[in-house]
């Protein structure tokens, strides 16, 4: 029988930091060409379990360990991250933080840089690689100039030098649209079959994940594995909701519809399902009874009007072009678009949480919230005040007034709250604005903690936003 590629061996974990253990009695076995999704709410120790398997635990971050993990046969805890790593090539979240060379070439070479691999022999493999991901065009390009798919396939290429027998990624379709996040999964859908290498992924999207055939999901729960179960038999039951994850949303619309979930209907994609005419046909009923009447707007009662609005970085293809939208008191509107179309992207499309300091896009940052270079509109308007030139900075920020700020902006500043993609980026703006502007400080202390503004509260965001405050928000 083929022995596991990787062995957890009723595993414990306590960070030295921490009083309580994170990971507890973990028994898991994972072979060779297997493809295992670990799911699991914030905090029920998946990233932890990542950091076993490629070595981070215990070299990086000590603790107190109880049992084994074995990869490949070794013992973690008797190998260093360098040899784990022609074992185990990890994909990170933020691939940002992932990239070292200049070039997309020079980033795929850099562990064969480290081995000291002959440039010759080290060319030909960059070329093998970037072609076995579709990046060869681009390698001349500097990883920070592509998109948030096309650095994936970067990160990808860059651990798969060393024909690695094991593939982690952790959360892989973090700030990917849908459809780019169905492109990541058929891109290692694809390389698992040319690799024949064992993959891991941690990720909440399951609908997405399970775009294409994973062997089973794993799913945690602090710091515990409480189910370890092929896709249809996982998604049948209540396992997803009672932890805090949410199932895939064609199954929501099936219970809803009465319609059973049960493994005869082959429940892992909607590509999958086998419905009866006649559960097609409450399906169908369902959605017609779900049909709402659109709300007329009375005029004047606008919060946020923006007409012809046109934005570049600099010349070359406008970034924004001729852009018109209103927002009315109490809606909630989302923005949606793949990406690169410009709901938030910069270098090419304009992406809000990257409009900091902190992102090293300062310049862009002080062009919008302060001098707004390059813009053009007609007319920007919040409530019955035009928000033109310095003043446009009164959308993007809500934490006081910068270095740039024109007169007027202090008194728009409080329409508007901005909650960022990267939470640390809220922490450098509070200082930024704390440094500029003492007289702010009162004002700085009602906004929201990082930590806050990721959780999950629908009673109060509701209660705090279009039920009684009367505000409208959009996403």
């Amino acid at each position: 029988m083929t022995s596991p590629i990787i062995s957890f061996q009723d595993f414990g974990f306590q960070y030295d930091a921490q009083a309580e253990p994170t990971l507890h009695h973990i028994n898991l076995d994972v072979y060779p060409g297997q493809k295992i999704l670990i799911a699991g709410a914030s905090g029920s120790g998946k990233s932890t379990v990542a950091s076993c398997i490629n070595g981070l635990i215990p070299h990086a971050y000590p603790g107190k360990i109880t049992g084994k993990v074995l990869v490949d046969g070794k013992d973690v805890t008797q190998s260093s991250v360098f040899d784990l790593s022609h074992t185990v090539g990890t994909v990170l979240q933020d691939t940002d933080g992932q990239f070292i060379g200049l070039t997309v070439a020079e980033d795929i070479a850099f562990a064969l840089e480290n081995d000291c691999v002959p440039q010759d022999d080290m060319k030909k493999t960059v070329q093998r690689v970037a072609q076995l991901v579709d990046i060869e065009h681009h390698l001349d390009h500097a990883p920070y100039e592509l998109s948030g798919g096309q650095k994936q396939r970067v990160s990808l290429a860059g651990v798969m030098v060393d024909d690695v027998k094991i593939l982690l990624f952790d959360e892989p379709l973090a700030n990917l649209d849908p459809a780019a996040g169905r492109a990541t999964i058929e891109l290692i859908d694809e390389i698992q079959e040319k690799t024949g290498a064992a993959v891991l992924i941690i990720e909440h999207r399951l609908e997405d994940v399970l775009w294409r055939h994973v062997d089973r999901v794993v799913l945690m729960q602090d710091g515990a594995i409480v189910a370890d179960l092929p896709p249809g038999e996982l998604l049948c039951g209540n396992f997803l909701m009672e932890r805090g994850i949410r199932e895939p949303l064609y199954l929501t619309a099936l219970r809803y519809a009465l319609v059973p979930v049960t493994p005869e209907i082959c429940p892992e994609h909607p590509d999958t399902l086998k419905l009866t005419d006649a559960q097609k046909q409450q399906v169908k009923n369902w959605v017609l009874e779900q049909q709402e009447e659109v709300k007329e707007q009375q005029p004047g009662t606008e919060l946020l009007k923006v007409e012809h609005l046109s934005f570049s970085y600099g010349e070359g293809r406008k970034n924004l072009e001729d852009i018109s939208f209103t927002i009315y008191p109490g809606e909630m509107v989302s923005i949606v678009g793949k990406n690169g179309a410009g709901k938030s992207k910069p270098g090419g499309n304009l992406q809000l949480d990257d409009l900091c300091p902190g992102n090293g896009v300062g310049q862009q940052f002080d062009s919008l919230i302060g001098r707004v270079d390059g813009l053009s509109a007609e007319r920007v308007k919040t409530g019955d005040k035009d928000l033109h030139e310095g003043n446009l900075r009164v959308l993007f920020s809500a934490h006081g007034k910068t270095k740039h700020s024109a007169a007027g902006a202090a008194d728009d500043v409080h329409k508007v709250g901005y909650i960022v993609l990267h939470e640390q980026n809220i922490i450098y703006l509070l200082a930024q604005v704390e440094c500029t502007d003492k007289d702010q400080s009162d004002r700085n202390t009602a906004v929201p903690a990082a930590g806050q503004a990721g959780q999950h509260d629908e009673h109060k965001y509701n209660a705090g936003g279009t039920q009684q405050g009367g505000c409208a928000s959009f996403v």
